[in-house]
């Protein structure tokens, strides 16, 4: 996956959480912060964008606050992902398996 990709999947991602968590239409400002908090993370990314993934960084980058957030928002919407964007979600877990092979 390009990075345009993962940030199109994570957008989607914080949609889904924020439209049934914080019951509203559009992003609410927590949302819409960790958005461009996760944008900005993903542009400045050093890894190799088709050949990585968060899981395999050495250094961490996220602030421990923002990981704990995006994780529950993970949590939350993945399951959910192949009810809303069932393509998408299907070429991240090929990606993802590709990437657990090179391990």
């Amino acid at each position: 996956m390009n990075r345009d990709q993962k940030q199109k999947m994570v957008a989607d991602m914080i949609r889904i959480f924020c439209k049934a968590k914080h019951r509203k239409r559009q992003l609410c400002g927590s949302c819409s912060e960790l958005l461009r908090y996760i944008a900005t993370r993903l542009n400045e990314c050093r890894l190799d964008e088709k050949n990585s993934s968060c899981f395999m960084c050495p250094d961490y980058c996220y602030h421990p606050d923002m990981r704990k957030r995006i994780k529950t928002v993970m949590q939350y919407s993945a399951p959910r992902m192949i009810l809303y964007h069932p393509v998408l979600m299907l070429k991240h877990l090929l990606h993802l398996r590709r990437l657990h092979r090179q391990l």
